[in-house]
């Protein structure tokens, strides 16, 4: 190969190197080099033309900026760059086709990065269709057996292999990937997302989809908000505003005590007849301020957006306390009420709370599982958590903001599925209360 002065100085070429011709005068390189046995194309240029493709490697890279490669059928050489690529058409490329370096130079050339294609099955260039199927076959069964192996099993064979992959692609194939298992499902004492997660087997037993459970609990949300909740507001303030028309504006509900408002009751009933049907609603709690600015603010919006399962609101800058009563224990108070209400007198039960007596219990109540028994169970008050009776078994379910809210459906779904619709002697359907068609 015959060089000039220049390149043998740039490239440290001794003179008893083979192969090579030191030239007196400088001439074109690229005249005087035959293509085929000095190329300079890079991995996006590997064809010369659309004729005749010519595969080319660039196997050494000296410094860190690469070639750009020229389109036409023999590259330009510049000798002025710091870095140019070549290999022997005649014999494979390894380290003993090199040339000799200095020891500074051999170990710039250990951190050098070679390119995919530094030693190919075909060590001549490809001219014809044929040589370039034969090339495209070698190489896919090279790479099959690149992917076949893990990774770990693959780093003593790679290192001895001069075709090495460096691209994103390759070493993710090259790697062993498993399959991640679910975590079994974790009850947490607080859960502030939206989705609600019931126990598989309670929603299997009773054939409930979570997708079921879902819009069921926000109807139930729905429901409560726009029949009852303010339905009762707007009670508190008609009741108000008669209060200070008969000259009693001192006694306003949320303002007084239970025991005033019952007097109130007792004494003004001609003005005021449905104010003995509020006071159940209101007497849950001795802080009346906040319990009536609560239940205001809960019904506004329509769906209990304000709703917190495990504590409550603020009233006149002041933070709620665990001495106040959370949301959820307020809406099932209210709820209580409400089927209170509207459910006949039981002999059984002379307090006038036929619902609360029979289908609600709390602590510190215990358990009682018996066939004929049908009802929901507060069993922790802060945090609050609900279970359902039925029968002799005990539903429980995963705690969070949406605990109170699946203890409703699953009730209301086995008085629609065990019990024909009835509450007792009340039709919970569009003849009764109309409260079924949160599970149509």
């Amino acid at each position: 190969m015959p060089i000039t002065p220049e390149q043998q100085k740039l490239f440290r070429i001794s003179e008893n190197d083979p192969g090579f011709k030191v030239k007196k005068h400088c001439d074109n390189v690229s005249d005087s080099v035959k293509s085929e046995r000095l190329q300079f194309m890079s991995w996006r240029n590997s064809f010369d033309n659309s004729s005749s493709p010519t595969f080319s490697t660039t196997p050494l890279n000296y410094s860190y900026s690469s070639w750009s490669s020229t389109s036409g059928g023999s590259p330009n050489l510049d000798t002025t760059s710091s870095s140019w690529n070549y290999y022997r058409a005649s014999s494979p490329v390894s380290f003993a086709s090199t040339p000799k370096l200095s020891a500074g130079d051999r170990s710039l050339l250990r951190r050098l990065n070679y390119s995919d294609d530094l030693e190919s099955s075909i060590d001549r260039p490809i001219k014809n269709k044929r040589q370039l199927e034969e090339y495209l076959k070698v190489y896919e069964e090279e790479d099959k057996k690149r992917k076949s192996i893990s990774f770990e099993e693959s780093k003593p064979f790679m290192t001895k292999m001069t075709t090495v992959d460096n691209s994103p692609m390759s070493v993710l194939s090259k790697c062993r990937y498993q399959r991640a298992y679910r975590l079994p499902h974790l009850e947490t004492t607080e859960d502030d997302s939206s989705e609600i997660h019931c126990g598989d087997n309670v929603l299997h037993k009773l054939k409930i989809t979570e997708k079921m459970l879902t819009v069921w609990c926000e109807r139930m949300r729905k429901w409560i908000c726009q029949t009852i909740l303010v339905k009762l507001v707007n009670e508190i303030d008609d009741i108000n505003v008669t209060l200070i028309e008969i000259g009693l504006p001192e006694f306003q509900i949320g303002n007084v005590s239970l025991f005033a408002l019952h007097q109130i009751a007792t004494t003004k009933s001609q003005h005021l007849p449905t104010l003995s049907s509020v006071l159940p609603y209101v007497d849950m709690h001795s802080n009346q301020e906040y319990l009536v600015r609560r239940l205001k603010d809960l019904a506004h919006g329509g769906c209990m957006g304000d709703f917190k399962w495990n504590s409550g609101g603020n009233y006149e800058d002041k933070q709620w306390c665990d001495d106040l009563p959370t949301d959820s224990a307020l809406v099932m108070h209210v709820l209580c009420c409400y089927f209170d209400a509207h459910l006949p007198p039981d002999p059984h039960f002379p307090d006038g709370k036929p619902f609360s007596s029979k289908y609600f219990k709390k602590i510190p109540e215990k358990v009682v599982l018996a066939k004929d028994l049908t009802y929901i169970y507060q069993s922790s008050a802060n945090p609050p958590h609900f279970k359902v009776v039925i029968g002799e078994e005990l539903y429980t379910l995963p705690k969070g903001r949406n605990n109170m809210f699946c203890a409703l459906i699953i009730f209301l779904h086995y008085m629609k599925t065990k019990e024909c619709g009835m509450l007792g002697r009340v039709n919970l359907g569009p003849s009764g209360l109309n409260i079924l068609w949160i599970l149509d």
